[in-house]
């Protein structure tokens, strides 16, 4: 299994890559039989000689290149390429076993990735960004918000489906252990896979086999999670067969619940490393450091220890509070929501603008008919405050002493 903490935040990093189900598809259509090596489906993924062309112009040696710095020269997406040069060499020797993945349906991405005979780890992608409208909602507001009062997620479900795909189809067998990890949601998706393992006969295999999970950043739980599930809990906590950590080092992992039985670790991260103005660095010290990219590590690949924040340690005491009253915390998730809809604008060059709810409209604003990418961020708030509404009844239905109002009549303009 790995011997360090690098490795195990590149295995997040590989369950985040975009590219290996294209590179796995050519290769397969190149008559080849997998499983395929991380770098393997990389370069499968790209057109190495187009690369070649642009690296001999800028006088590089592409013979004697690392695969971190072809990459550079590809056309994959920016985000892709950044998770690559983090990668470490040792990485791409690792082989991906298994891909399943419904981010359509609802999502969920995970694989199993091979890093010897006797070891395998489940890799768990977490929250992806806006790009599409339904991976928004499925990540943002199906999985994020939702673990705000809830015993379970969509997410959460089809983490347990995969557990028992894995067990009838004998995918994790042939390991001695079985690591679980994952960054941000997927965090707190590796901690539920532990405790689903843990509570169904089905895939009890995989439990006995588990050795560490970790939960790098991963938001934590609702006291509902915490009451339906309390008896894989107790069992996981009691046989102590697994080392399940939490590594937190910015405001997200601090919310809500821990998972019960978790040891807390708490990382020290980078000084702001990029070349923005103030916005950017008042962002990256409050939300932005959540990319694994902030970490220290040494030389032997472990994460420098650091402090948990003043920032993390009042939201996570703010997080418990509104789990309390569940009424009032929709309720603001709603007005959030509607604030956010009446702030998004589109700009003369097709991006979405922000400015302040009530403001004019700026000069650079295109009032014509709004992009699709426009249409996608008003849908996507329009939807969140119906999801919200929605919980908000549902809670209030069963809470028949407290009378309250939350018709939610919130209208986003077009503009």
């Amino acid at each position: 299994m790995p011997n360090n903490e690098k490795l195990l935040i590149d295995s997040t990093r590989v369950a985040y890559l975009k590219c290996l189900e294209k590179g796995e598809k050519n290769l397969i259509l190149d008559g080849k039989k997998g499983p395929f090596t991380v770098k393997d489906l990389i370069m499968s993924s790209i057109n190495v000689r187009d690369i070649k062309e642009l690296m001999e112009a800028d006088g590089l040696d592409f013979d004697n290149a690392t695969l971190q710095s072809m990459i550079q020269y590809s056309d994959l997406d920016d985000r892709d390429k950044e998770l690559i040069a983090e990668l470490s060499n040792e990485t791409f020797k690792w082989k991906i076993v298994d891909i399943h993945n419904t981010n359509m349906q609802n999502g969920f991405y995970g694989c199993v990735i091979e890093t010897s005979d006797d070891n395998a780890i489940v890799g768990i992608r977490g929250s992806e960004g806006f790009s599409t409208y339904d991976g928004a909602i499925y990540d943002w507001v199906d999985a994020d918000l939702r673990l705000l009062n809830n015993e379970t997620t969509n997410q959460m479900d089809e983490t347990e489906r995969y557990a028992k795909i894995l067990a009838a189809e004998q995918l994790l067998d042939k390991y001695k252990t079985v690591d679980v990890c994952g960054h941000s949601l997927g965090g707190n998706l590796s901690s539920h896979f532990a405790i689903a393992c843990a509570s169904n006969e089905d895939t009890e295999q995989i439990y006995n086999k588990l050795n560490k999970v970790c939960n790098f950043d991963g938001p934590g739980v609702s006291d509902e999670y915490i009451t339906r599930h309390q008896t894989a809990i107790n069992k996981v906590s009691k046989e102590k067969k697994i080392e399940m950590i939490h590594y937190g080092w910015s405001p997200v992992g601090k919310l809500l619940n821990g998972f019960p039985g978790e040891k807390e670790v708490d990382l020290k991260t980078r000084k702001y490393y990029g070349n923005g103005g103030l916005i950017d660095k008042i962002f990256y010290y409050t939300f932005g450091k959540h990319n694994t990219k902030s970490l220290i590590f040494d030389e032997k690949g472990q994460a420098e220890r650091g402090k948990e924040g003043v920032l993390a340690k009042g939201l996570h005491a703010i997080s418990l509070a509104f789990e309390q009253i569940p009424t009032i915390t929709h309720s603001a998730y709603s007005l959030a929501a509607a604030t956010i809809g009446k702030s998004i604008y589109q700009k003369e060059d097709g991006k979405i603008g922000f400015k302040l709810p009530f403001a004019k409209m700026p000069s650079d604003a295109y009032i014509k008919e709004p992009t699709n990418q426009v249409n996608m961020a008003k849908r996507l708030v329009n939807s969140i405050v119906e999801h919200v509404g929605n919980y908000t009844m549902d809670i209030c239905s069963r809470m028949p002493t407290i009378q309250t109002n939350n018709r939610l009549a919130l209208e986003i303009n077009d503009r």
